[in-house]
């Protein structure tokens, strides 16, 4: 145990890269153990400025959560993947995203939790500028999709996608009819702005997502004309719809 933890521990980030990589043959040999003994060590690779080892964390942490069960993953892996979603290097946020996939499709986070999260962080990143983030972003939605039914997908999933949508005339969930209906995504630019202005703080980066939803809504919002047309086109559809064409017969008749 004590070689094993100093390879994870290790001033090398290629070091600590290559135990991560191992990590499941540790799992294997330490069992429920590794939440208790190696879990914290893990984590605390988050918080190196080695981005590619931020990542190499996301490559290895399923392999990791099969080892300590559900509610280890419950407490102490998802809010690491949470706060990812913020890092500053996109390819962090698309490993992240990619491991919440995995986590929910071997049943190791419960539906309503899965839930919870793309709601309040995950489906506002289908806005984001890049396109492999946007891209894991809809394969979470999607492994969410397949463990829910019919009802539940229409009850429960598709009002938290909505705001990202075209149009909410969307009848089954899937790969190709997500891409087409999503609206387009934010600017770089745009991204970065709401990124940036928020204070770095655990906090106020949990503010993050709210703000980038909020953007959203303003970016998409239906114009002034938009309003006028839209009531516009009511007031026609009601007219033609009360209206009786036996009336006009009935008056062309009296005045022959």
């Amino acid at each position: 145990k004590r070689n094993i933890l100093s390879v994870l521990i290790d001033t090398n980030p290629a070091v600590r890269r290559a135990g991560l990589h191992g990590i499941l043959r540790l799992g294997t040999f330490f069992g429920e153990k590794l939440a208790d003994e190696l879990l914290p060590h893990i984590i605390a690779n988050l918080n190196e400025k080695d981005w590619e080892l931020r990542s190499a964390f996301f490559d290895s942490i399923t392999n990791v959560a099969i080892c300590v069960g559900q509610t280890a993953v419950t407490e102490f892996i998802l809010p690491c993947i949470v706060q990812a979603l913020t890092d500053y290097e996109k390819f962090v946020i698309e490993k992240a995203l990619h491991a919440l996939a995995v986590l929910y499709e071997l049943e190791l986070l419960d539906a309503n939790v899965m839930l919870d999260v793309l709601e309040k962080q995950v489906t506002v990143m289908v806005c984001h500028p890049t396109l492999p983030v946007r891209a894991a972003a809809v394969a979470c939605v999607l492994a969410c999709a397949s463990q829910l039914s019919m009802a539940e997908v229409h009850c429960k999933l598709l009002p938290i996608l909505r705001p990202y949508l075209k149009t909410a005339d969307i009848v089954v969930v899937n790969e190709e009819s997500l891409l087409e209906l999503l609206r387009p995504p934010l600017s770089k630019g745009e991204w970065d702005r709401i990124v940036h202005s928020t204070p770095q703080n655990a906090e106020a980066t949990m503010r993050i997502f709210d703000t980038c939803a909020e953007w959203v809504d303003q970016k998409y919002a239906p114009s002034a004309v938009d309003e006028v047309k839209a009531k516009a086109d009511e007031v026609v559809g009601n007219a033609f719809r009360t209206y009786d064409p036996s009336g006009l017969v009935e008056l062309e008749d009296r005045e022959k």
